[in-house]
């Protein structure tokens, strides 16, 4: 394979590793540091990493100001209070339950634009939520669902 054609793996597999072993680092930062500390300490980093990589390749773009109120919104439930419950259910969850709880992601998207944006679902895709949902609920009950529903 050319060069030029493996970077796009490596670069996926960076990312691939780099999130998921973001579960764990801040399953051991809770250790010392509260979960609050933990998303501002997340965020520092990212402010910085993509102020580099925006002055780099002067990509500059403000929104209007129409929009900053809907940007404000997007970065509150998409990443600030996804990162607080994430770094606050890992105080007593594993990280691995987590990642996979995370997983779902996507689920719940096609579920909220399914209800909100009235997006069509064909069969194959209502199969999937479902079984994406059956499998985080396997997962965290570790085998026993029923488990859920009495409380053991």
């Amino acid at each position: 394979m050319p060069k030029t054609k493996i970077i796009p793996y490596l670069e996926a597999l960076f990312a691939v590793l780099v999130w998921g072993g973001t579960f764990i680092a801040t399953k051991i930062a809770l250790g010392e540091v509260s979960p609050a500390t933990i998303v501002w300490i997340r965020f520092g980093m990212g402010t910085v990493i993509l102020g580099i990589v925006v002055t780099a390749r002067r990509q500059f773009a403000i929104p209007d100001k129409s929009e900053w109120l809907y940007f404000a919104m997007l970065g509150f439930l998409g990443v600030t209070f996804h990162q607080i419950l994430q770094a606050t259910g890992l105080q007593t969850a594993k990280a691995t339950t987590t990642a996979w709880i995370v997983a779902t992601t996507p689920v719940f998207i096609a579920i909220l634009g399914w209800i909100a944006l009235k997006e069509k679902l064909n069969g194959i895709q209502i199969l999937g939520i479902a079984l994406a949902g059956f499998g985080v609920l396997l997962i965290v009950s570790k085998g026993n669902i029923s488990a859920l529903f009495t409380g053991e």
